[in-house]
């Protein structure tokens, strides 16, 4: 629950601070507070000041749960301070199957476990949660279920979006799950912008990714999520959005019954956006960008690029701007960069997301490597194999191992 920053002394240090000092990080507003004499006026707003800091710092240098930080009542002062800013922010990021909560899917869930393909449904979400997943009997069981657990992998997160795609059936279902997303980011987190990243196509060659139920054209899917935001456009004129259908990068993801590759796959997926524009005008200012998403651990070599590279140049000739997300995921700091690198060079991307492996200092991610395997050395135990492409990776070449590493390999060497 956000505070009200106007009906407490908290919050009124905290606004006059924050718009006296406009474009400061977290960390430096709180040493500024915890210097001001506004605080050193107000004892007990010095106390929740310096116990949120802490809070803050102790979760950057062992992040486990962030729920203590934001419960803490200076962090749902500054949420209120940002509800109650005058100027509706723009969400520039968002997913379409991440952001539908509980009370938007269960009630159409339940509909469709009740319904004459109760079987197949509930097969998909064994598959995607377990067994202990069923029954599910409330909002709470699906909340829990959409919800990444502590020390969940990224394949794992884009498996627990599996029940909001199973929802997602038809035009309608599209038309209210923009609707629904709209007024409650309009409502709840003052947002007046919207960029929505999409699936334009379901169609997999992966298992695990394919869905039961009726199969949903794109056409459906771009006209439901157009006239679910005009609908709530023309209730609040002030509230905009962008529609920026979204292409799973992994070379599985297209359908293989259909096309020969991945490459033809996309050509055709270009087209059918390019031909929805021609068939709607209305469209054009509203579709005029796309984007790739999935995980890019086995995605980050030039011949993976250039399998959409010929879709992204058609697109790009038409007046597409290219987003992306690299740099997200990788099984080595190498590939994450290589992944940013190829997406800038090959697609000519506008915009790249994410892109976390070029903060990383190379120095501090390979000596870390090693003072990890060399406690697991010291306790006995081996690498785990899904850790040890690191190893491999660098002895191609990435980076020379740290010479107490190459002292200890000698040692071993020497003794047998």
């Amino acid at each position: 629950m956000l505070s009200d920053p106007y009906a407490s002394q908290l919050g009124h240090v905290l606004l006059k601070l924050i718009s006296e000092t406009n474009g400061l990080t977290l960390a430096h507003t709180l040493d500024l507070a915890l210097r001001s004499m506004l605080v050193d006026e107000r004892p007990e707003v010095a106390t929740a000041l310096r116990g949120f800091q802490d809070l803050v710092y102790a979760y950057h240098r062992d992040p486990t749960d962030i729920r203590s930080v934001l419960d803490h009542e200076v962090a749902r002062t500054l949420g209120g301070i940002f509800r109650a800013f005058p100027l509706r922010f723009r969400e520039e990021h968002i997913h379409l199957t991440g952001a539908l909560t509980a009370d938007f899917v269960y009630p159409r869930l339940a509909a469709l476990l009740e319904g004459p393909h109760r079987a197949s449904y509930e097969q998909k979400i064994r598959e995607a949660y377990g067994d202990e997943a069923l029954p599910i009997r409330s909002e709470a069981d699906v909340d829990r279920l959409l919800r990444l657990q502590e020390g969940m992998g990224f394949s794992r997160y884009l498996q627990i979006l599996t029940l909001g795609k199973l929802v997602l059936v038809d035009q309608e279902a599209h038309r209210d799950a923009a609707y629904h997303m709209a007024a409650r980011l309009y409502r709840d987190d003052n947002i007046g912008r919207i960029r929505l990243k999409f699936t334009f196509s379901r169609a997999t060659s992966s298992a695990a990714d394919a869905l039961p139920g009726p199969e949903v054209s794109p056409e459906q899917v771009v006209l439901g999520l157009y006239e679910g935001f005009e609908a709530f456009r023309r209730e609040h004129p002030d509230f905009d959005y962008v529609l920026s259908p979204s292409f799973r990068k992994e070379a599985s993801a297209f359908d293989s019954q259909r096309f020969a590759s991945k490459a033809e796959s996309f050509l055709h997926h270009v087209d059918e956006i390019l031909g929805l524009i021609a068939k709607h005008p209305f469209l054009r200012d509203k579709m005029t960008d796309v984007d790739t998403v999935g995980d890019e651990r086995h995605h980050y070599r030039k011949a993976h690029f250039e399998e959409m590279r010929p879709g992204m140049r058609k697109l790009a000739s038409r007046g597409f701007r290219v987003r992306s997300h690299h740099g997200e995921t990788w099984h080595c700091l190498r590939r994450g960069v290589q992944s940013v690198d190829n997406a800038m060079n090959i697609w000519h991307i506008d915009t790249l997301e994410h892109g976390v492996s070029l903060g990383v200092n190379p120095n501090f991610y390979f000596h870390m490597v090693f003072e990890r395997v060399m406690a697991l050395n010291g306790k006995g135990k081996p690498v785990p194999p899904e850790q040890r492409r690191v190893s491999r990776d660098r002895r191609h070449g990435l980076a020379r191992p740290p010479r107490r590493l190459r002292q200890a390999r000698a040692r071993r060497a020497s003794r047998s």
